[in-house]
């Protein structure tokens, strides 16, 4: 009996990551396309938290827990952000988001007990989590290039003019981080793929994931998806990958290329305009409007940093970071810091951030260990593309279930 409810669990699970990504990528449309209101999108993550808590009690209860340092790290991040939610300057806000953002402390609870669960998947069944996670970005790109063309009358977002490529994360910022992960799942997939279909298959797939990233015009996902191709570069060299690396590198230079002429991304614009700042900044001539504003915002929130160093001013506080008021930019409230691991150190404080940093560095230590590009690539894509963007709802879950997929159990 109880070698058949092992058999179970194990089966179930996989579909369990699955259901997730279905809710969040169901969700996302109905509430880009206004079906349902944001905060009952978020308070679907209550629900999900309460049966991860159930599966883990379950794991716990079957005997079938076994030890990793990175628990210590998840434990920690989810006490820390408990003490910033009693000490937060918003407490009701702490505990479920800002509005708008509704990244409160039972979202970081889900956070982290989906990478918990995830990292119970075996080997064969994490790969099935891979080919989801490219279907759910797969959608949303289609879905993009039909905004950005006019096609099929989708719902777009339109701003000065513009059509905006945002899938159905409502920000082309956010749709560009999700587009750096799928590609970065795409190319770590082809780098090792064996079969002739499933070679062009996944750099068919790579191709369209370039597209979504340009038609984004996101730079951080970008300069993140430059980062993930170096080291691909080396590992192409270690692991004699050479030639499949100058085919993808070709295919994404072409890409490039191609949209620029099409007008529908400003690479060369952008690439110009970050040699300007580097070379001012070099220089130490620093515009606050440098980086689309966030050096103004990050060099507010440094200031403000040593008041709540230890315990932060309140998960998903940082609108109250001013003695209860935000920081203003040209007339708009900021309410996220456009860094990760600043919001971090700001809204929970400094041994929060110390205990993430060390979730990652466990993370990429063990997928480096067990030797599967594919699943390091998209982590470090995002923690690149993290020093400049935020975390939303919509698509850190993604970042977190490939947390998980990085540890191993066995």
């Amino acid at each position: 009996m109880k070698k058949k409810l092992s058999e179970i669990l194990d089966v179930s699970l996989p579909i369990y990551i699955i259901i997730n990504l279905l809710y969040i990528l169901v969700g996302s449309y109905m509430v880009f396309n206004k079906i349902i209101l944001y905060s009952i999108f978020s308070y679907g993550y209550i629900v999900l938290l309460t049966i991860n808590i159930l599966i883990i009690l379950i794991l716990f209860f079957k005997k079938k827990y076994k030890k990793n340092k990175i628990d210590i790290f998840l434990l920690l991040i989810i006490i820390f952000a408990l003490i910033s939610t009693i000490f937060a300057y918003k407490p009701n806000k702490a505990l479920f988001g800002e509005w708008g953002r509704y990244e409160g402390l039972f979202v970081i609870c889900y956070y982290m007990t989906i990478i918990f669960i995830t990292s119970f998947l075996k080997k064969e069944d994490r790969k099935i989590i891979v080919y989801s996670i490219l279907v759910f970005g797969f959608i949303q790109c289609i879905y993009a290039i039909c905004q950005k063309l006019n096609l099929f009358n989708v719902y777009t977002r339109i701003e000065k003019g513009w059509r905006w490529a945002t899938g159905f994360t409502g920000n082309r910022n956010f749709f560009g981080t999700l587009m750096l992960s799928c590609i970065c799942y795409s190319i770590g997939l082809y780098i090792k793929s064996k079969g002739k279909i499933e070679t062009i298959c996944l750099l068919t797939l790579t191709y369209i994931f370039s597209v979504g990233l340009l038609l984004s015009k996101t730079r951080s996902a970008m300069i993140g998806l430059v980062i993930v191709m170096m080291i691909l570069f080396i590992y192409a060299i270690k692991k004699k990958y050479l030639k499949k690396y100058i085919t993808l590198f070709l295919v994404l230079v072409f890409s490039t290329a191609l949209m620029q002429l099409l007008n529908l991304t400003p690479v060369i614009k952008y690439v110009n305009t970050a040699k300007t700042e580097i070379s001012n900044t070099i220089k130490g001539n620093v515009d606050d409007g440098y980086g689309s504003g966030r050096i103004e915002i990050w060099k507010k929130t440094i200031q403000i940093v040593p008041r709540y160093i230890v315990h932060g001013i309140g998960v998903d506080n940082f609108a109250n970071i001013i003695d209860g008021k935000p920081i203003i930019r040209e007339n708009t409230i900021v309410d996220k810091a456009h860094n990760e691991y600043l919001q971090i150190l700001v809204t929970t404080g400094i041994f929060s951030l110390i205990s993430y940093l060390c979730m990652h560095f466990i993370a990429i230590k063990e997928g480096i260990k067990n030797k599967e590009i594919y699943y390091i690539l998209p982590i470090i894509g995002y923690l690149v593309q993290a020093q400049f963007n935020i975390s939303i709802i919509e698509v850190a879950p993604i970042f977190y279930i490939g947390i998980g997929l990085l540890i191993n159990r066995d």
